[in-house]
């Protein structure tokens, strides 16, 4: 059976987790009646007997929660209501994502000596462009005068499906200024601003880019997700409110963006200072 993807979920949402998830489920329900029936699978008691066994499985928080709305999403595609009362999910940390220091962005950027790659790790960072995003751009989507990136779908439920123009800093228009002389004397089938080996550069080599880069300019492993947590990190020490950093990034829920509100100790001992405060 085939399902309709609600355009609130993004294609890597649905098929990577949400579609994960409901097939371990479907073969779980058949492995325990015999037969998927829709009225039985989508019940609160077996959905929760489920669950279970992915606690004691050692399955953690996050993935639990990300199991059960997947069964959740389809159980509604379904026509069917299943709600999750007070204590049934496990509680998910909240944590400050994954980062680096700005410092070390433009080390990174300073250090990869290949025109395109510097070019993809300054924007990507820059303008806290997702996977997709990036690799979806094409030359004319860049705007040197403006310093902006056309992105023509953003995965925010307010410009979901629509264009968005993001601003990137004159650092990042110099690198690219320079990158686009070399991409547009290069003949290609595609309109694509990133080449790859067979034309418009894909998202396993983009990841390649970036863990190569960090490992050899940082010493640390670093995913292309790092360089957007970043961003938003940076824009939030520097003053950005979370709304704000939200619409940047393009997020469909504050929720997400609040891991970003949270403040470390370093700068709560800042902002004591600020108001004349001094400890230690």
């Amino acid at each position: 059976m085939r399902y309709k993807r609600s355009p609130m979920v993004s294609d890597s949402t649905f098929e990577r987790a949400y579609g994960y998830w409901f097939r371990r489920y479907a073969a779980w329900v058949r492995s325990q009646f015999g037969a998927f029936e829709p009225e039985a699978a989508y019940s609160h008691e077996v959905v929760m007997k489920w669950l279970s066994e992915l606690a004691a499985q050692g399955c953690k928080p996050s993935t639990i929660n990300t199991a059960a709305h997947a069964v959740r999403y389809f159980a509604e595609l379904e026509g069917y209501e299943l709600e999750f009362r007070r204590g049934d999910l496990p509680p998910v940390k909240t944590t400050v994502p994954e980062s680096i220091s700005e410092d070390e962005v433009w080390r990174l950027v300073e250090g990869t000596p290949d025109p395109r790659d510097r070019a993809i790790i300054a924007l990507m960072y820059d303008c806290a462009l997702r996977l997709s995003e990036l690799v979806s751009l094409n030359v004319e989507d860049v705007d040197l005068e403006d310093c902006t990136v056309l992105v023509r779908e953003r995965k925010g439920a307010e410009t979901y499906g629509l264009p968005q123009k993001i601003p990137f800093s004159e650092k990042t228009r110099r690198i690219l200024e320079e990158y686009l002389r070399l991409r547009l004397s290069v003949p290609a089938d595609t309109d694509a601003l990133f080449l790859g080996d067979k034309g418009r550069i894909d998202r396993s080599t983009v990841y390649r880019i970036v863990r190569k880069a960090g490992e050899r300019v940082l010493g640390k492993k670093i995913r292309p997700h790092v360089l957007r947590h970043t961003r938003a990190i940076v824009l939030r020490r520097k003053g950005w409110l979370v709304e704000d950093v939200k619409d940047f990034l393009g997020h469909i829920s504050s929720k997400t963006t609040m891991r970003y509100a949270r403040v470390e100790p370093s700068d709560l001992k800042r902002k004591l200072e600020e108001i004349g405060e001094r400890h230690g």
